[in-house]
């Protein structure tokens, strides 16, 4: 197996930074990996499912957003549309490696732009999504009641402060004002790819219902429930049971 740090071009022209992880044996097979909000490509479920997937003979793509980690860009102008076009731009460098079959996985606000960015592309061959948010403006509202405010106070003020994995930063009011303008219920309907959802019953983000009623609307889904976990699987064994259920989906469907 080896590594391979690369910076490619998104549609700003900003420069972004990822990791390409090879295995040992030439891959035409690459999952793409998409951190959350104020998180990086370092994430921890995405370094164990890189060592186990090129294992298995496919490489996978972790790469950080514009205004992330090692990328060019500021955080709080970060939108789910922004990161919809960069995950666009990752396609396009991973086909210009000469990658044929792509698979995309992300969670949480990462999973609507994830299905947004398939709405957009043939080049995904398959959604694995981590309790991805569907009500995109729901959502969002949840970043400022965090903190003590509505969304006018965030349209007044400009900006909240969001609290991730890599600090506390300030996001602006262009992040709400995208979120409430996508439908992912509609957007759902347009992806012909498979989608597998990985999705606990304890969400505090994402409820059941709208869950349940996206799912609905796919053509070719799967859903797995893990009992008793929250949006971002804190209990050490609910984070074991969705690793091993995204792997175990990857190496037999993809």
């Amino acid at each position: 197996m080896s590594q391979k740090k690369v910076f490619f071009s998104n549609k700003r022209s900003e420069n972004l930074c990822g990791i390409l992880g090879k295995p040992k044996s030439k891959s035409t097979k690459v999952i793409v990996m998409c951190h959350g909000l104020l998180s990086n490509k370092e994430s921890k479920i995405y370094l164990i499912l890189e060592n186990l997937l090129n294992e298995k003979g496919i490489s996978i793509f972790r790469f950080d957003f514009s205004g992330h980690g090692e990328s060019e860009g500021k955080f709080e102008d970060t939108t789910i549309s922004g990161m919809a076009d960069d995950i666009l731009s990752s396609i396009d460098f991973l086909k210009k490696e000469g990658y044929k079959k792509i698979g995309v996985l992300g969670s949480s606000f990462n999973g609507s732009s994830i299905i947004l960015a398939a709405t957009k592309t043939k080049n995904i061959d398959t959604l694995i999504l981590k309790s991805p948010v569907i009500d995109c403006g729901r959502s969002a509202r949840l970043i400022a009641k965090r903190n003590g405010l509505t969304a006018e106070d965030w349209k007044k003020k400009g900006f909240v402060n969001h609290i991730g994995s890599a600090g506390t930063k300030p996001l602006n009011y262009t992040f709400l004002k995208d979120a409430e303008n996508i439908n992912i219920f509609k957007l759902i309907k347009k992806v012909k790819s498979p989608i597998f959802i990985v999705y606990g019953n304890a969400d505090e983000v994402v409820s059941m219902d709208e869950m349940k009623r996206a799912t609905n609307l796919i053509k070719e889904s799967q859903m797995k429930i893990v009992r008793g976990a929250n949006h971002l699987y804190t209990n050490p064994d609910h984070f074991k049971e969705a690793v091993t259920l995204i792997y175990e989906y990857i190496t037999k469907n993809f």
